[in-house]
């Protein structure tokens, strides 16, 4: 059964392969991440989109035949500014703290609050109801949940923990993994909202509205098309009397050259020099990167503790705020620290 919700399908498994670490001619590490539409990838370095193979092994073939005939530069900007696709050069802690990114981001800590402060919305909590307590302190706290696969979906579950009310909103033709769901997924109410369509962006619109969090995990600025990124947002709650706090999660942080990639946990860990330390202390001078998902929990505890930080400190100054989040500062903050 494959792992996609969109797609019950026994050889599903096969299309969703994204892990791959390469060194061309220069000894550099590429990593690519296809995420769940592996076609961009493939065309992104020549490959058809379906090709029979007996084995996992056998399937492994092309891909190492056409990436080791790619620099890995050349990799990054296929994959990144043609075909905006997930991937990575594997750095070293040091090259990336070197890197103008590395620089960019290196006083940044595990999340950033950003004030936007507006005389309309006064200083205030959510409404009370019966069910706030002091095991779900956050009960009657109103959150859309605009994420997908861990790290974001994190940070809402997180809330619906604490109380808060979730309403995760996807669309039919989005994929995602279903076999997540059973974690990642309870506490939420969900919902499906085509923003391709005007009249699905107008419930959205009143979702927002009557929320006081909105939480987002997709390819930076993408949703800003459909009035949903941090500035329609904001324009859109400026005239209510209460602030909204605008969460949003990406991989590589929302400063420096590198904040437009996207990117999932394997893409920061290669990035920051996780994965060659990962290597390295199994006794090989070449990245490995961790199949277990420590960075993206991490950004989803980081982003919960930044949300409840702007939700505190618009109860004291009113406004609306920005929480940002990201992976790559999270790694980068521990880098930083020698921890």
């Amino acid at each position: 059964m494959s792992t996609q919700l969109w797609n019950i399908d026994p050889k599903g498994d096969a299309i969703t392969a994204a892990a791959l670490v390469k060194g061309d001619r220069r000894l550099m590490q590429y990593f690519p991440n296809c995420g769940l539409n592996p076609d961009p990838t493939l065309e992104s370095i020549g490959l058809p989109h379906d090709m029979d193979a007996v084995s996992a092994e056998e399937s492994y073939k092309p891909f190492m035949e056409k990436m080791s005939q790619i620099d890995s530069k050349e990799m990054q900007r296929l994959a990144s500014d043609i075909h905006c696709q997930a991937g990575t050069i594997c750095w070293t802690t040091e090259e990336y703290q070197q890197s103008e990114h590395g620089k960019a981001n290196a006083r940044i800590g595990l999340y950033e609050i950003h004030a936007h402060q507006n005389s309309n919305q006064k200083a205030g909590w959510w409404p009370d109801i019966p069910q706030t307590s002091a095991l779900r302190p956050l009960a009657g706290l109103k959150v859309v949940d605009l994420t997908r696969i861990i790290a974001g979906p994190t940070i809402t579950r997180g809330l619906a923990e604490l109380g808060a009310s979730v309403m995760r909103v996807t669309a039919p033709h989005l994929s995602d993994y279903s076999s997540l769901h059973v974690d990642f997924n309870w506490g939420k109410w969900n919902s499906y909202l085509d923003f391709r369509e005007k009249g699905d962006c107008e419930r959205m619109r009143a979702l927002i509205l009557e929320a006081d969090v909105v939480v987002t995990g997709y390819r930076p600025w993408v949703l800003d098309k459909f009035g949903f990124g941090q500035e329609g947002i904001l324009e859109l709650c400026k005239g209510r009397d209460r602030g909204i706090v605008y969460v949003r999660e990406n991989c590589y942080g929302w400063g420096g050259p590198w904040a437009y990639r996207s990117g999932w946990q394997q893409i920061s860990d290669a990035c920051c020099g996780v994965s060659m330390e990962f290597g390295r202390a199994m006794g090989n001078d070449e990245p490995v990167t961790p199949v277990f998902p420590n960075s993206d929990f991490c950004t989803g505890v980081a982003g919960i503790v930044g949300t409840i930080g702007a939700l505190l400190r618009r109860a004291k100054d009113g406004g609306s705020y920005t929480v940002d989040a990201s992976p790559c500062n999270r790694l980068n903050t521990g880098n930083s620290a020698n921890l």
